[in-house]
């Protein structure tokens, strides 16, 4: 029996030496929680929990709890990456993200609201932001030509624009295409604006939109959704991907 066990702490050995990127991989992904001494404890896990059961009985067509629990689960598991992660909400009525927005507060995100494109550029001055999350139409904020940040759609966001485009002169969807472009609507022209600073696109921004979802690309934006299960499990994972590089190193 001894000699069985030291062979198999032999190849043990030389599996870990052979393929250490994979194993040290595999260990920070049973500790993730652990290695900076951050947690989210139970207490905390019981409150965002209930939060997603308000979340699925308040919008039962765009909130699958099954998803929604799973980002939760990553949370835990990813903690040091959640916890005091800094993430600016715009949106002309932040009041509809109420829920999701309690929800990450909760596993101790820190959410600054901007109501405006102004607004948001004045904190963006201020706070070193993890991730943006934006709405798309915000009427009263400006609209400017998208250069670095092209958008395209292929259909459009809703029937009174396709009337518009489709009748006769109103140039179909290429034409729409090339206005919106002329003219990008507002969360698209902040990117814009951030991004006219840099080549990358830091931080990153997801355009939560219901109108706009699985119509419209945009090259500055990592996502355009509609659905709140989805933004919530794309938050945990562009933050685990935003701060955990940052974390490893500063340790």
């Amino acid at each position: 029996m001894a000699i069985v066990q030291t062979v198999a702490l032999i190849l043990l050995l030389t599996w870990i030496v052979g393929d250490f990127g994979f194993v040290k991989d595999w260990l920070r992904g049973l500790t993730h929680a652990e290695a900076f001494g951050v947690k989210i404890d139970r207490r905390t896990v019981d409150s965002a929990t209930q939060l997603l059961q308000q979340l699925s009985a308040k919008k039962p067509s765009e909130f699958d709890k099954a998803i929604g629990e799973a980002a939760l689960r990553r949370s835990i598991r990813v903690a040091p990456a959640i916890v005091d992660a800094n993430v600016l909400w715009v949106d002309d009525e932040p009041e509809n993200n109420d829920l999701p927005r309690q929800f990450l507060e909760t596993l101790r995100v820190k959410i600054t609201i901007a109501r405006s494109t102004e607004e948001a550029m004045r904190a963006l001055k201020r706070i070193p932001f993890d991730l943006i999350i934006s709405d798309v139409w915000r009427p009263n904020d400006p609209r400017i030509e998208l250069r670095r940040c092209k958008i395209h759609y292929f259909d459009y966001p809703n029937e009174k624009l396709r009337s518009n485009y489709e009748k006769p002169g109103g140039g179909g969807l290429e034409r729409f295409n090339l206005d919106s472009n002329s003219k990008g609507p507002a969360g698209f022209s902040m990117a814009e604006q951030i991004a006219s600073e840099d080549d990358d696109m830091v931080p990153p921004i997801i355009f939560y939109a219901a109108e706009n979802a699985r119509v419209v690309r945009s090259l500055c934006g990592v996502r355009v959704i509609n659905r709140t299960d989805t933004l919530l499990q794309n938050v945990v994972s562009l933050l685990e991907e935003q701060r955990w590089k940052r974390l490893e190193t500063s340790d």
